[in-house]
């Protein structure tokens, strides 16, 4: 009986993230600046408790919770009433903006011993314009910096490793993964995770003994070298 529970538990019955909500809200090559596309206002993530355990999808709801709130209010019990320290991966569309960021950062706080946070995003969240640029706003640049101060591990989805790790944890079978790996390596798209590499270094380098002056100085860095990658990508496009 152990066994046959064991096989179930281990059968594919499907991605949790659809080949197109992939497409359109993971792996999209999107380029920061460009409005004249319209970015995903959905928002998905897949998370495990523990090591072991099988991953689950949730999204924000219209209007109301943002994915990471609707996520916590389903595991907010479960790891308040554990006796031991869970790890909580979760693969998200966009990071945490700032409210989610210290949302998460106090549960964080308050359960040291019951939590740890590990996050990958593949895009970054966007909600300052200059004009018709749109950038990563100051405060969500503060509010990511704030939660990896509490201790949770922020890393971006990029390159063909990590979109692997990702595809496992989606439940998308190994013979189908080609399929979606050559969606997450477009040209564009590696144009577009190589910027994220940049932002997420400059945003956050090695050292997190920084004061507020210094995070003010590299949000004015992060701006300039975001507007010159914007208007390079419009004249080569």
């Amino acid at each position: 009986m152990k066994d046959l529970v064991g096989a179930v538990g281990n059968l594919n019955f499907g991605s949790l993230v659809s080949e197109d909500d992939f497409k359109q809200c993971f792996a999209h090559d999107f380029m920061y600046g460009d409005t004249t596309r319209n970015w995903p206002s959905k928002t998905l993530l897949i998370y495990r408790l523990g090591e072991d355990g099988p991953f689950e999808c949730e999204e924000n709801e219209r209007g109301a919770d943002h994915a990471e709130i609707v996520l916590l209010k389903k595991i907010r019990n479960k790891i308040e009433n554990r006796q031991t320290r869970t790890l909580v991966t979760i693969y998200i569309s966009y990071s945490p903006c700032s409210k989610c960021s210290e949302i998460l950062g106090g549960f964080i706080g308050k359960n040291k011993k019951r939590c740890k946070l590990k996050i990958y995003f593949s895009n970054f969240y966007l909600i300052l314009r200059i004009s018709n640029v749109q950038l990563i706003g100051k405060r969500h640049m503060e509010g990511l910096h704030n939660l990896r101060q509490k201790g949770a591990e922020i890393q971006p989805v990029i390159g063909e490793e990590m979109w692997k790790m990702f595809l496992k944890a989606n439940r998308v079978p190994e013979n189908d993964q080609g399929r979606w790996l050559v969606v997450a390596a477009s040209q564009n798209r590696q144009v577009r995770e190589k910027e994220d590499k940049k932002i997420f270094d400059l945003l956050f380098p090695e050292t997190d003994n920084e004061t507020d002056d210094d995070i003010s100085v590299r949000y004015i860095c992060f701006v300039i070298f975001t507007l010159i990658m914007y208007l390079l990508y419009a004249h080569i496009n």
